[in-house]
């Protein structure tokens, strides 16, 4: 138990030793780096404080120029201001002799202004007489052209009553002729509903077994189909056609192919198809009868149709003769209304017709008046012109120029202004002063730099100051511990020696090895 306490003494030792050195190197490395970079900075911490002095002279010599400007501003101020004083109290003067010259340009202007307007007074009264007559005469002037105007239209009116009684008359035959028209139309239709029936109308042919068909073709006379009819009876009447399937087979020796033969060499119509079969004993007389009656009347109410459309053939001729005339008669008409609107259109044109005739009814009046004003007036009115223009304008123009102008006002803002410019020396002496603000920034700038630099300084100062007494207590305790460990170490060599075994083994320990 006594090896292994002192086993551990002399570890212990070792290892506080270690820690020692290891602080001891750290305390050194920190030394030397303060060391270091205190010389690093000391140089430039002492360049940064000589050019911060050096530089004291220009900032007291632009500190000296802008003193000096700014006094020089607050002469030239002084001196300004009592040159605008006396230029307002110029001005006033100069105004007040102005409006003397402008008052009596005035007086004289309105005793000239008086006369004229007297003269002016009397032409007014020759004039009012003058006007009265020529409104009297433009009056009945108007009157009289209005009154022709009148005349004129009214046999327009006329005329044109007349011509619409003619057109109101071909209207009239107009709708007749629609009429007949209608009816044309409607007997056409007649005719073509019983010409297009089968009874009537178509193309038939008869083949050998006594079938009869109806033939088709187009516009060019080209076979386009066929269909069997036979003669039968819808209702009450006889003899109609009736239509059965039509033709459909083709080929060689087809029934078309028959058809077509037979067609080229003739059609013949329904009531001659049926009188075929009649004849060939395939259909009864009385059968053949019904058909040709029925033809027969179809054939009558065709021509009945078209005897009709004739004769409304014929009243629309006399109906077309009869707008021809109306027609003629407005032409006529036309040519008068024409006539008598040349002469309105005249009349209207003359649009001095109503002034001819008042200048002709107050004549008299008018040479009156401007008689006045040849003698009396016009003189009254050149008097007070030529004044105006030669005196009052001139001067009234000059004072209302001058007032206009403002000089007064401006004199005295301009003296006011700089009255109460409290920053004229400031921009006077303002280049100056920005030369001494920016010699004076460059100085603060130039001490900030080294007062900038001056905690660092310290620091690294504190930093050394610190390094160099932690080494030095590190360094005393070294030997104590190297002595320490000296001690320990011999007396646990001597132990070893004068009875290891049996020491270990009266404290009932074996050795390390023996479970070897």
């Amino acid at each position: 138990m006594a090896r292994s306490t002192r086993r551990d003494t002399d570890f212990n030792i070792r290892e506080a030793l270690k820690r020692t050195r290891s602080q001891l190197l750290s305390a050194q490395e920190t030394g030397r780096a303060a060391l270091a970079g205190y010389e690093e900075l000391a140089p430039q911490y002492n360049r940064a404080v000589e050019q911060a002095r050096n530089y004291q002279g220009t900032l007291t010599r632009d500190y000296n120029r802008y003193i000096q400007d700014r006094n020089q501003a607050v002469d030239a101020y002084n001196q300004q201001l009592q040159q605008r004083y006396q230029t307002y109290q110029g001005a006033v003067e100069q105004g007040s002799g102005l409006e003397r010259t402008f008052r009596s340009a005035e007086q004289e202007l309105n005793r000239l202004s008086g006369i004229k307007d007297s003269a002016a007074q009397q032409a007014t009264q020759l004039y009012g007489t003058y006007s009265s007559q020529y409104s009297s005469a433009t009056t009945a002037g108007q009157q009289q052209y209005e009154s022709q105007l009148g005349s004129y239209r009214t046999q327009i009116s006329n005329l044109q009553k007349e011509a619409e009684g003619y057109s109101s008359n071909i209207a009239s035959l107009t709708k007749d002729i629609q009429a007949q028209q209608s009816k044309i139309s409607a007997n056409q239709s007649v005719a073509n509903l019983f010409l297009g029936s089968a009874e009537i109308g178509g193309r038939y042919v008869v083949d050998s077994t006594n079938k009869i068909y109806r033939v088709f073709t187009d516009a060019q006379n080209r076979y386009e189909g066929a269909q069997e009819y036979r003669p039968g009876n819808i209702g009450s009447l006889t003899g109609t056609a009736r239509g059965l399937g039509r033709v459909t087979d083709s080929g060689y020796g087809s029934l078309t192919n028959a058809i077509k033969f037979l067609s080229k060499r003739g059609t013949m119509t329904f009531s001659d198809a049926v009188y075929e079969t009649y004849k060939r004993g395939a259909t009864n007389y009385s059968t053949y009868e019904d058909v040709a009656n029925r033809a027969k009347t179809y054939s009558g109410y065709v021509q009945t149709a078209y005897d009709r459309i004739g004769e409304g053939q014929t009243q629309i001729a006399n109906l077309q003769t009869g707008i021809r005339n109306n027609e003629q008669r407005i032409t006529g008409l036309t040519t008068q209304i024409s006539g008598v609107n040349t002469d309105l259109e005249n009349l209207l044109k003359d649009t001095g017709y109503v002034t001819r005739y008042a200048q002709q009814q107050s004549a008299g009046a008018l040479q009156n008046y401007e008689r006045y004003l040849r003698d009396t007036y016009n003189p009254s009115v050149a008097s007070y012109n030529q004044y105006a223009s030669g005196t009052y304008t001139p001067a009234a123009q000059a004072y209302q120029d001058f007032m206009g102008s403002g000089q007064v006002q401006q004199a005295l803002q301009s003296y006011q202004s700089l009255a109460q410019d409290t920053e004229f020396v400031d921009r006077a002496a303002s280049d100056t002063k920005a030369v001494y603000d920016a010699s004076q920034q460059e100085y603060s700038r130039l001490q900030a730099a080294y007062e900038g630099m001056a905690p660092q300084l310290s620091e690294y100062t504190q930093q050394a100051e610190s390094a160099k007494q932690q080494v030095l207590s590190l360094q005393g305790m070294t030997p104590e511990l190297q002595r320490s460990l000296a001690i320990d170490t011999e007396a646990r060599k001597r132990g070893t020696r004068l009875g290891y075994r049996r020491s270990v083994l009266s404290q009932d320990f074996k050795r390390r090895g023996a479970a070897r």
